[in-house]
């Protein structure tokens, strides 16, 4: 129990010269008095210390205070957002300072420093707030939500899954956690290993049946990361929850590359090309391919506004661009028949087709 847990680091206190406590912490702030010969330097937000962590800003992808480094007040910030980043920020420059690292250095370091996979921040050209985070069990996913909880402007969208061949007991349990904390939640697969995805899936969704959270199932990551994405704004967070640092995902014994760092920018560019082609300003296929051409845009695009078309004229699409081959799926063919004279009056009929379509309602066409 945490008792236990407590004599055990109190002991260490006692083998050491020197020690440092948050004092905000009740049980903690009892080892001054139960080691008088171990130095004691405290640190805290709430009460009176040593380090004193003052005028705390908490952002989505920051955290910035003040604090006395040796005898001067700093402006300290911090990539890592949360309140728990300030108390581990207070204990790093006690040690810090206890080694002789200058105020200077140990702000930059700060102010760089990122931990993979715990409240990792994910850059990005949408400059959404995407965090990764390792959270795995009930217990750390409530803190990690309930800690952005806290600081967001807007929404909390959850994203998580749980870990096949494992304790099946905590899936209902992290369900209803994020039904209760969450804004939305969208319950996907973690490592499946050598369970059904979708079995685990449904044993979270029990959990969160209990609660009034707004939730939506995909069992593909993939297609729930990008759900997430999607619906977020630059006042919500997402929480990826999880994988954190975890560089693959374990299905059916086998071990599938999967970096959400990486994950996460592929989606986001594949979404802004879609965008700009989505706007393209062509009502046929000549249009369409000069368009491409001009811009030099990849591989990939969806046309919503484009009437009719004939891909059979434009041979030089086939192949390099996979538009004919995907984009016909979508096509009505029709064929008509077309009458013309010329100038001595002969007519000429003969028989043509062509295709149209009203939307394009894929969001994906890649090659």
């Amino acid at each position: 129990n945490m008792q236990d847990y407590f004599e055990s680091k109190l002991k260490l206190f006692k083998m050491c010269k020197c020690g440092f406590v948050n004092v905000d912490d009740l049980q903690v702030c009892k080892v001054p008095t139960l080691v008088p010969d171990c130095e004691i330097t405290t640190y805290g937000i709430d009460n009176a210390c040593n380090l004193l962590a003052k005028d705390i800003t908490i952002t989505n992808s920051y955290v910035d205070f003040k604090v006395k480094i040796g005898d001067k007040n700093e402006r300290v910030k911090v990539g890592i957002p949360g309140r728990f980043s300030v108390y581990n920020s207070l204990a790093a420059i006690c040690v810090a300072t206890k080694l002789g690292c200058s105020a200077e250095n140990i702000k930059d370091a700060l102010l760089e420093v990122r931990v993979p996979g715990r409240s990792e921040l994910v850059n990005n050209s949408k400059d959404l707030t995407i965090m990764i985070d390792y959270a795995h069990s009930p217990e750390s996913l409530e803190n990690i939500l309930s800690a952005v909880k806290s600081y967001t402007k807007g929404r909390v969208i959850s994203l998580f899954g749980c870990g096949g061949d494992r304790d099946s007991g905590k899936r209902p349990l992290m369900g209803e956690i994020s039904g209760k904390i969450a804004d939305f939640t969208i319950i996907t697969s973690d490592n499946p290993r050598t369970e059904e995805p979708e079995k685990i899936v449904k044993q979270i969704e029990e959990g969160i049946k209990k609660t009034k959270g707004k939730y939506i199932c995909i069992v593909d990551r993939i297609e729930a990361i990008k759900y997430a994405i999607k619906m977020a704004n630059k006042k919500d967070i997402i929480i990826l929850a999880g994988k954190g640092h975890e560089p693959y995902q374990e299905i059916s014994g086998v071990k599938h590359p999967f970096d959400e760092r990486i994950i996460v920018n592929e989606i986001i560019e594949k979404l802004e090309k879609n965008e700009k082609y989505r706007k393209a300003p062509v009502t046929n296929s000549i249009e369409l391919y000069n368009y491409v051409k001009k811009t030099g845009i990849g591989n990939t695009f969806t046309i919503f506004e484009l009437k009719a078309v004939e891909p059979q004229s434009i041979p030089e699409l086939s192949g390099e661009y996979l538009y004919i081959e995907k984009v016909k799926e979508h096509y009505t063919r029709h064929t008509r028949t077309v009458s013309s004279t010329d100038s001595k009056g002969k007519v000429t009929t003969k028989t043509e087709t062509y295709y149209t379509w009203d939307r394009v309602w894929s969001e994906e066409l890649e090659s």
